[in-house]
């Protein structure tokens, strides 16, 4: 049972990714920290897996490539 993701979690994640699109499509940088502090809650391995990569594009300035992956993490989490 532990491994269910309570829904309060995902509602959570689902906004804090609403804010992360809209960190990527500016270029932020500071959308790394973000990620950084996201994959460090207790998702599902697969979730953590799509953030660890969001987050390696980022960190490279390939924003494009982490918005890409930002829109199939939120279209496998509806």
């Amino acid at each position: 049972e532990d491994d269910i993701q309570p829904q309060s979690d995902l509602a959570q994640l689902k906004a804090e990714l609403i804010t992360l699109a809209e960190q990527l499509e500016e270029c932020d940088v500071e959308a790394v920290e973000r990620i950084d502090e996201l994959s460090e809650l207790a998702f599902p391995a697969e979730v953590k897996r799509k953030l660890l990569s969001i987050n390696k594009a980022a960190a490279e300035y390939d924003f494009e490539a982490a918005s890409d992956k930002l829109q199939s993490l939120k279209v496998m989490l509806s």
